[in-house]
């Protein structure tokens, strides 16, 4: 954190534009280490870098009350860790509102986290404006966290958001120049999985899903956010089965931008975290395009982690049938892969 950013947490309540939003409390229910033992993992033991998957559970209290469940995707630092939270506050009057958290939490337990709220129904359509920043501590021996949420009507911060944000590509997907059949005659791709899943449901946060999809419902300029949940077995370098969430946005045009966390259960009883970035077009239909990531702890998939991943596919909304294809190259470098 640079010296700015940490200078503006730190008098974060003193600000003349803040006020209090409420607090959140929570505590970790699970952890999947992806090869590493949660034990080591809780001890310190894992190495600056690694990737774990943390499940959370909890309350918030104050302009919005109700509980809030979600997955931290959490990168270790020698220094603390960084979040990358998504989740879902259920309100105590049944209302639902996505919920996205990236920060930093310090060695000494200090949690300093940007909040995104987002509600596409009038109930609680209200916090799409707020700006909400939260600090607190991390208790390690318990696992639970205890945040103040601050409120700012408009950015003040220089720019949109205070940490990098790994869910944002900068590839130009509608200029995509890969099609399924160049990955299947190139003796250079590495098959990480392909096969047919099913789009279980769409999670619409207020809005009439079947509404959004028709152009009943005006689309805010940033996108409008819902949550596909999908699952299907795979085949190729990973072999099992696979359930996921694409925290997609529905943009103006009609267009989608895709974000999807996805954890795939081999047959041998391992387990890997997938992460792919991409878009889909009203011109091309069905069809889209992401680049992706595979992360495992452990040895035997280190190689995959290391190659950039081109995926290729389609969703049919009226059959709910999802085709997927992700290839690996050493060299292709599309995204936002370091």
């Amino acid at each position: 954190m640079n010296q700015t950013l940490k200078l503006f947490f730190e008098t974060l309540e003193q600000h003349s534009g803040a006020s209090e939003f409420g607090s959140l409390n929570y505590g970790v229910v699970g952890m999947e280490g992806m090869g590493l033992n949660p034990n080591d993992i809780m001890n310190g033991q894992a190495q600056g870098g690694t990737r774990i998957i943390l499940s959370l559970f909890g309350n918030i209290t104050g302009q919005i009350d109700g509980v809030m469940n979600g997955r931290d995707f959490l990168t270790t630092q020698t220094t603390g860790s960084i979040t990358n939270t998504h989740g879902i506050i259920v309100t105590k009057d049944r209302q639902r509102i996505a919920v996205k958290v990236i920060g930093e939490t310090d060695a000494d337990g200090q949690v300093n986290y940007q909040i995104q709220l987002r509600h596409n129904g009038e109930a609680y359509q209200w916090v799409n404006e707020k700006y909400l920043f939260a600090k607190g501590n991390t208790n390690a021996t318990s696992q639970k966290t205890a945040l103040t949420i601050y409120a700012f009507d408009e950015n003040p911060l220089e720019t949109t958001l205070a940490w990098k944000d790994p869910d944002v590509s900068k590839v130009d997907y509608q200029n995509f120049p890969f099609t399924l059949e160049d990955f299947e005659a190139d003796e250079n791709a590495t098959v990480i999985y392909t096969g047919n899943g099913h789009l279980n449901t769409v999670e619409s946060f207020g809005a009439d899903v079947n509404k959004v999809f028709t152009g009943q419902v005006p689309i805010p300029e940033e996108g409008m956010r819902l949550n596909g949940y999908f699952s299907g077995p795979t085949n190729g370098n990973i072999n099992g089965m696979i359930s996921g969430v694409n925290y997609l946005r529905v943009m103006p045009d009609g267009s989608m931008r895709m974000n999807s966390k996805i954890i795939a259960n081999t047959y041998e009883g391992e387990t890997l975290l997938l992460e792919a970035l991409g878009a889909s077009f009203l011109a091309t239909g069905p069809a889209w395009w992401e680049t992706s990531r595979a992360v495992s702890n452990l040895e035997k998939y280190a190689h995959l982690t290391r190659l950039h991943n081109l995926g290729v596919g389609s969703t049919n909304v009226q059959t709910q049938m999802i085709n997927y294809n992700h290839y690996g190259y050493e060299n292709i470098k599309l995204d936002h892969q370091q």
